[in-house]
């Protein structure tokens, strides 16, 4: 379930590509494969079937291996910095992407939330900064720093302190520590107003900017203004948003304010009684489903058919593309993107 996977979305206009990817996983780091090695075969399949754009599914991705983060970056990126790390004494390292040429040079989307942490933030701001893809959704968590384990006593490795060593820079010697990446375009998410944050914890490092010497040519120098403006026009028209607002609203008045319950059976009861009826009928909010054309890719339906559990998944999967307004909103960006 934690490797990345791809369908074909056909739009009005069309035929697109979906990648969500759950974490930058590794061998390293205990697993079976490489993100950057599934990814380059998801992305293979996709251009076969002769997809026009190609929306990348961050949302809810905690992050993983910041190499792997750098190498799936230098997928979309021809050569160049990717971005700089600096320790406390000051000593900066320059990441880059040493391998010339694209896996995919088309029009992007990037999808994030609240929940798109580290390594997936350092991915997003990377295309950010390059100018390569629009990202789509909620300012992302706001953790760029690395950590070690160090163990607290030589002869055993059986306690372990978690030392905070590095922090990221984008290549413009900006930070988004703490307060995450800024999407392009800001889309209302269920819930958004109870997410956790990086800025929420009380020893959260600060947002700062260095000097830094690196050289980069932008991947594109269009001006997507006229595109983003259309976009947060249907966003802000769209019945579906307005109607998530209006929810959030209702939970910040009834979670996010000190309210007096009488402590009593009846009282409790009551109180926990009214709070589960309006989660089920918002629960229900996010069974609402949006005209998608969804499409399984030929090498997964040849597994599909003698794998009841892979059969499941999909269903699955395909169910929570359905549901989800942000990939809806991006399709009609990308059919823009495609055309401008």
């Amino acid at each position: 379930e934690n490797t990345c996977f791809s369908f074909l979305i056909q739009s009005e206009k069309n035929m697109l590509g979906y990648i969500y990817i759950p974490s930058f996983y590794s061998n390293l780091e205990g697993s079976s494969s490489n993100l950057s090695n599934d990814l380059a075969i998801e992305l293979n399949h996709l251009k076969r079937q002769g997809v026009k754009g190609i929306i990348i599914d961050l949302q809810n991705n905690g992050g993983g291996s910041i190499y792997e983060a750098i190498k799936v970056s230098g997928s979309f990126i021809d050569v160049g910095p990717l971005a700089v790390v600096q320790n406390n004494l000051m000593e900066q390292n320059t990441l880059k992407d040493f391998n010339r040429g694209l896996l995919y040079d088309g029009p992007m989307v990037v999808l994030v939330n609240g929940y798109s942490a580290s390594a997936s933030e350092l991915f997003a701001a990377i295309l950010k900064d390059y100018n390569r893809a629009l990202i789509l959704g909620q300012q992302t968590f706001g953790k760029a720093t690395m950590q070690s384990l160090f163990p607290l006593n030589d002869r055993e490795e059986t306690d372990m302190v978690k030392v905070t060593i590095e922090k990221f820079f984008g290549i413009t010697g900006d930070s988004h520590q703490k307060y995450g990446v800024l999407p392009d375009i800001t889309t209302p998410a269920l819930f958004s107003t109870l997410y956790g944050s990086e800025k929420k914890l009380p020893n959260a490092l600060g947002k700062d900017s260095i000097s830094v010497n690196t050289r980069f040519e932008k991947y594109s120098h269009f001006d997507y203004s006229p595109i983003i403006e259309k976009a947060q026009k249907r966003i802000r028209e769209s019945g579906h948003y307005q109607q998530i607002s209006s929810i959030n609203k209702i939970i910040d008045i009834k979670f996010g304010q000190n309210k007096e319950v009488l402590l009593t059976f009846e009282g409790v009861y009551e109180d926990v009684t009214r709070g589960t009826e309006m989660f089920k009928e918002w629960s229900d909010f996010y069974e609402n489903t949006f005209p998608m054309q969804i499409k399984i890719l030929d090498k997964d339906l040849q597994k599909l058919e003698y794998d009841p559990f892979l059969q499941t998944l999909f269903t699955q999967r395909q169910k929570d593309i359905d549901t989800n307004p942000d990939i809806f909103e991006a399709i009609h960006l990308l059919d823009d993107l495609i055309t401008k």
